[in-house]
This record gives C-alpha cells, sequence and structure tokens, in this order.
C-alpha cells in the first residue's frame, strides 16, 4: 500500500505543478493529505481484478483532487468555519478566504482536465467524465451538502440521504470508475459495496464524534447500541460483497481496516 500511496502523491505533485499562483494553497491542502482512501478504494479495485493499478493511476487522482476541493470549500466561514484540517491550520486561515476559494475551483475545473486526458479510450473517459459530474455535483455530493446547510432538525431518513450523498458518493464513484475501467459497470455489486461502504464509514465517524453535536449524527437519532449494531451488520455486509466480487485481498483488507 505504500508503494501504492507514493505513486499517487507523486502523480498529484506532477498534475498540480502548473497551478501556478495557486500551487502553495493546494498542495497545502493535497500534503501530506489523509488516508488517500477514495484513490486506493479504485486502484485496489483494479489491482484485485487482475489490472495494473497504474492504468487508473490518473482517474484516481482526478478523485483525490476533487474530494480535497470539497474539504477547502466544507472549511469555509460560510459552511463549517474550520479553523483546523488534519492538524494544520485551513486554506482559508492559512492563505485568504479568496485564495482557498479559488484553490477549491482549480482542483475541481482540473480534475476534469485530467480525467479527460487519462491514458484509456475515449469511451472510457466519456463514461468517467459523466459518472464524476453526477456523484460530485448538484445530484451527488453537493447536494448533500446544501442540505446539511439547512439546518433544522433531522430524522433518520434525512440523515441517511444526506450521507448518502455527501459521504458515499464519491465512494461510489471511486468503485464504479474501476468498475467502468473494467468493462464491468453493468453488475450491480459495485454500488452496493459503495452503499454499505459509504454507510459504515459514516457511522464511524459519527460514533467518533459524538461529542460534537452536530444534528446530522446518526448516534443523536437512534441511539449509541442502535448505531453500533447497524455498523456491525453493515460492515459485516459490505465485507460479504467484496469477498464475493474481489476476494480477500487489497479491497477487503483495505475496507477491514477503515469499517
Amino acid at each position: 500500500m505504500e508503494a501504492m500511496r507514493n505513486d499517487v502523491n507523486r502523480r498529484l505533485q506532477e498534475l498540480i505543478a502548473s497551478s501556478h499562483e495557486l500551487v502553495a494553497p493546494i498542495t497545502h491542502a493535497l500534503f501530506p493529505g489523509g488516508k488517500r482512501l477514495r484513490p486506493f478504494l479504485l486502484l485496489c479495485s483494479l489491482l484485485d481484478s487482475g489490472i495494473d493499478y497504474h492504468k487508473g493511476l490518473d482517474v484516481a487522482c482526478s478523485l483525490e483532487m476533487i474530494h480535497t476541493y470539497s474539504l477547502i470549500h466544507d472549511d469555509l466561514p460560510a459552511m463549517d468555519n474550520d479553523d483546523l484540517r488534519r492538524g494544520k491550520p485551513t486554506v482559508h486561515i492559512a492563505f485568504g478566504e479568496a485564495n482557498a476559494i479559488l484553490a477549491g475551483d482549480g482542483l475541481l475545473t482540473d480534475a476534469f482536465h485530467v480525467l479527460a486526458n487519462a491514458p484509456l479510450s475515449d469511451a472510457i473517459r466519456v463514461k468517467l467524465v459523466a459518472l464524476f459530474a453526477t456523484c460530485a455535483g448538484t445530484m451527488g455530493m453537493i447536494r448533500g451538502q446544501v442540505l446539511d446547510c439547512k439546518g433544522g432538525t433531522f430524522d433518520q431518513e434525512s440523515i441517511r440521504l444526506i450521507h448518502h450523498l455527501k459521504t458515499t458518493q464519491l465512494f461510489r464513484c471511486a468503485l464504479l470508475s474501476a468498475a467502468i475501467i473494467l468493462n464491468d459497470e453493468v453488475d450491480p455489486i459495485w454500488d452496493e459495496i459503495a452503499y454499505l461502504f459509504g454507510s459504515a464509514f459514516q457511522i464511524v465517524d459519527d460514533l467518533q464524534d459524538v461529542q460534537n453535536e452536530e444534528e446530522t449524527n446518526i448516534v443523536r437519532t437512534i441511539g449509541l447500541e442502535a448505531t453500533k449494531q447497524l455498523l456491525l451488520e453493515t460492515r459485516q455486509r459490505c465485507l460479504q460483497l467484496i469477498e464475493k466480487k474481489l476476494g480477500k485481498n487489497k479491497t477487503y483488507q483495505l475496507v477491514e481496516t477503515v469499517i
């Protein structure tokens, strides 16, 4: 996994090198980076399917660029108004609000440039561009942010919808990207795995952040014990489907350690 991380980081550095005045804030946001979970899901799925994961490296980096843009914008004063991200000042604190907005805009836009020029067939690139736009746009992640920003009282179904849109959609993008590269996108198991993994990932996050009193924390709605049971069931089903599709290999091991 360390070699894969090094490949992702090296390629990201190459891809942002021409970002001119925004290199510094973009570098601040991208490195050293978090788990690189979304790229790893994509690349491990390719590897477990018998494909050289380097074939999807640019696609994986595009996804990490979009994820990072979303974090930059989530941290802004108009959104979550956070001062720290991964133990260091958020981009708007370190470089100013205007540069943070522009760095996020730049990452989002450049991600599609990278995607459109990935070393894949035209047909696959078109499918990937459509997938990325759906998962990250107003039908996916952005809609989730809009619903979250509305505030108010959330019931279990509305919380699940927000989590599905804000969290699961980029995991779905990772797994379906692998499926598209493999010409296997008709198999519904990819979507099932993505939904279960995204749900379990968010439940883990909610359990860790239960003291923060966020209105969209599922623990506040169904209680601690019910949340733990939901995590157990969701995790078990997710791992079962991964084993069925990809075996107990890199993807299985990655997911097992995260949820």
